[in-house]
């Protein structure tokens, strides 16, 4: 997990994921308005923003499960299914 701050718009942007087949990566992004999750696909050789999704959370854990993003919170733990779009919280 690395942190990088600067003095723009972002405070933080940490926990850099790399899918095995590196055609896609993410990367939580927190600003003044809130927590992100930034997914970029690698298209030809040039990375492209794929999704910018806001969280209610800023996630303690991430990683790739398939071809999907966990997410772990203080609390929950949830999975981000890139097919759907769509955060799914898993039952406890």
């Amino acid at each position: 997990m690395s942190t990088v701050q600067n003095n723009f718009d972002v405070d933080y942007i940490y926990q850099l994921n790399v899918k095995e087949s590196r055609d896609m990566f993410f990367y939580i992004k927190i600003i003044k308005q809130g927590t992100f999750l930034e997914i970029y696909k690698s298209i030809n050789n040039k990375q492209k923003k794929f999704l910018s999704v806001y969280l209610l959370f800023a996630p303690i854990s991430t990683g790739w499960i398939e071809d999907n993003i966990f997410l772990q919170s203080e609390t929950e733990l949830y999975i981000f299914d890139i097919e759907l779009i769509k955060l799914i919280k898993l039952p406890s």
